[in-house]
């Protein structure tokens, strides 16, 4: 079974929280980008699946990828 991909989202009350696609909830809250980033790197990494970090407005700024033969590789969405 294909694992889902890992989002760093803004939450509401001003931290940042880190989500498996297509879940309401959350798999943790931070007080910052960074941790949420840190964690959400983490469990793709392990999971072999994407990150995709999103800007307080919401847009994807970057993604990486931890898939097959891109395993390790960050690129960033223009």
């Amino acid at each position: 079974m294909k694992k889902a991909n890992k989002h760093v989202t803004p939450s509401s009350s001003g931290g940042w929280l880190v989500r498996k696609s297509g879940s309401s909830r959350a798999s943790r809250t931070f007080d910052t980008q960074a941790e949420a980033v840190s964690y959400g790197r983490a469990l793709a990494k392990k999971d072999g699946t994407a990150l995709y970090v999103h800007g307080r407005d919401g847009s994807i700024k970057n993604k990486m990828s931890y898939q097959d033969s891109t395993a390790g590789q960050a690129s960033k969405k223009r």
